[in-house]
């Protein structure tokens, strides 16, 4: 192969082997946004094909998908803006790692907009990659054993519920909309309990699981999952909060406490030596003791100013020619990436 080629393959795979990649377990984040004018709701679909973003639109799956070369997507759900932050690996760091995508996405969004529309948070999805053929099993468990305590770390007190929903590759957890100290907790606690959740979908025992509880779920809206509703265990679990008396699967109850240091108990073994110890020592104090949860007080604005590192879901859209040889990404989703030499 002559020289030049050689380059070129040589910065492609430097792409592909970026600072960060790993074979172990990821973690996204989607953060979608309500938009007004003078208090008038704004469809973001209407407008976001109107906007100057500096992306391609590469996603087979979503025509409406911008990705930008930090790595960031920018599409819509409906009529609510989205901003999607590439997959980060679950290692130490991650959470501050989420935080700073999610300010950084934020920043990104409002800068393509016109001053005079203002910005609302609507919903956080957290996603953690579980293989395919586990899911169906894994989502039923989390809904079961998991989902009151991330109810109670993620969820304000009118909110209506979470969804689980199974995705290629990965499950997807839907929340309010949270960030600051309250994205990282939660990131914490999703990524150690639904890896929690496949231990147990491949036959672990005596890991402290949580108890499973008698749920009444009903499927969720616009995409395959399940809803688990404030009153899906019996009580209403955000009026009630810690003091809720949960139904259990055979029969009894138990308090919702003690549900959520269970469930922060197992998922805390699975993130141990993974999460900042900042993090985890937070959790371990923020379960065990009385004060408010994250989702019993408005969200704060990122501590996180300055951007993240750069990502290989970005660097990969990068043109890159040597020798007459030009690699370009022509498709490009989270799972692959197609490119035309």
């Amino acid at each position: 192969m002559p020289r030049g080629r050689d380059a070129a393959v040589a910065a492609f795979r430097a792409a592909l082997e970026s600072k960060g990649a790993t074979g172990g377990p990821l973690i996204g984040l989607e953060h979608e946004y309500y938009l007004s004018y003078d208090r008038d709701p704004r469809d973001f679909q209407r407008i976001i094909h109107q906007l100057p973003i500096d992306g391609r639109r590469l996603d087979p799956g979503d025509a409406n998908a911008y990705r930008l070369t930090t790595g960031i997507a920018i599409t819509c759900d409906q009529s609510e803006a989205e901003v999607v932050s590439p997959p980060v690996a679950v290692a130490r760091g991650f959470s501050a790692e989420l935080e700073r995508w999610a300010a950084h996405g934020r920043a990104t969004l409002r800068s393509m907009l016109p001053d005079a529309v203002t910005l609302e948070g609507a919903s956080t999805h957290l996603s953690i990659s579980a293989p395919d053929d586990l899911q169906e099993r894994v989502c039923y468990d989390y809904a079961s054993r998991f989902a009151p305590a991330l109810m109670l770390l993620a969820e304000r007190p009118d909110s209506h519920g979470i969804m689980v929903r199974p995705r290629p590759g990965r499950i997807e957890l839907c929340t309010e909309f949270i960030d600051g100290a309250g994205l990282r907790l939660a990131s914490v606690f999703a990524a150690g309990s639904v890896t929690a959740c496949l231990d147990l979908a491949r036959g672990a025992k005596g890991r402290g699981f949580p108890r499973p509880l008698s749920v009444t779920l009903q499927p969720s809206t616009e995409r395959v999952g399940l809803q688990v509703r404030r009153r899906a265990f019996g009580p209403d679990l955000y009026a009630d909060g810690r003091a809720a008396a949960l139904q259990l699967a055979d029969g009894g109850q138990v308090s919702a406490q003690e549900q959520l240091e269970r469930a922060w108990g197992a998922a805390r073994s699975y993130v141990d030596g993974r999460a900042d110890a900042t993090d985890l020592k937070a959790l371990d104090r923020l379960v065990s003791s009385g004060e408010a949860l994250p989702g019993q007080h408005p969200s704060v604005q990122p501590r996180f100013s300055n951007p993240p590192r750069r990502s290989q879901f970005g660097e990969l859209l990068r043109l890159r020619e040597a020798g007459g040889l030009s690699v370009q990404a022509v498709v490009a989703t989270w799972d692959f990436t197609v490119f035309r030499i």
